[in-house]
């Protein structure tokens, strides 16, 4: 209530400073701001994400009738629509304290697409490059191999006239060249572990250096170079 001696719930995360600082945080009299104030700590909570979606806040929650906040957020669950659960709110307020005013509303949905909108919009950026690249990759790896094949494709043409069959042609040829691009992708695969650390503050929710990620970019670019690779050597050793 109101008469009670202030009181005040901190987060876990800013539990664990006083714990690192060898200071006890239950019990312990803190205050928020220049506040002259001084409030108990009584509990501790989980921690939560209120002002960003993408990182967790030094949380302070203190009772209601003893907040001396000039504005207070109302979180509501319902069935009803968003719509119907604002109408609802706004009446029963004017009937509580026709002097209190709702500033709006805005659904869970609505508050984290747009406290997201940057991170998604550096996610599809990175997303259009990456196609970008990848697709350039392939056209390179395409091009090089059928440079290559044509430079051989007189001395191809001879030892399949002399009776070497084309499969051993064809992956005497592949072999090499998926060498050569299982090079490029550990020295890539390389530079993208190291280039990650830089790169980290634009995912949320992406555990880093996970395996399967890199490994499945290796394959599909192993695969991309496979199937860019078969078929230009496989029409010299038709020809």
């Amino acid at each position: 209530s109101e008469e009670s001696d202030p009181v005040v719930i901190i987060s876990r995360n800013l539990a664990q400073r006083f714990r690192a600082a060898g200071k006890q945080p239950l019990g312990r009299r803190i205050r928020l701001g220049g506040s002259p104030e001084w409030l108990k700590v009584v509990g501790v909570c989980a921690d939560a994400r209120y002002r960003g979606v993408t990182q967790e806040d030094v949380g302070l929650f203190v009772p209601y009738r003893q907040s001396r906040a000039s504005t207070n957020y109302l979180v509501i669950r319902g069935k009803q629509s968003a719509s119907e659960l604002g109408s609802l709110v706004r009446q029963t307020l004017a009937r509580m304290d026709p002097a209190q005013a709702a500033a709006g509303d805005a659904t869970i949905g609505k508050l984290v697409d747009a406290n997201t909108a940057r991170e998604k919009f550096n996610m599809i950026l990175l997303l259009w490059f990456g196609g970008c690249a990848v697709l350039l990759a392939m056209l390179g790896i395409y091009a090089v191999i059928a440079g290559a094949v044509a430079a051989r494709k007189r001395e191809i043409a001879i030892r399949a006239a002399l009776g070497a069959p084309r499969g051993r042609l064809v992956g005497s040829i592949v072999y090499r060249t998926l060498g050569f691009a299982l090079a490029g992708e550990l020295i890539g695969t390389a530079a993208a572990i190291l280039a990650y650390g830089r790169l980290s503050g634009l995912f949320y929710g992406v555990a880093p250096y996970r395996l399967y990620l890199f490994g499945s970019v290796v394959l599909f670019v192993l695969a991309a170079s496979l199937c860019a690779g078969c078929w230009p050597v496989w029409s010299a050793g038709e020809s």
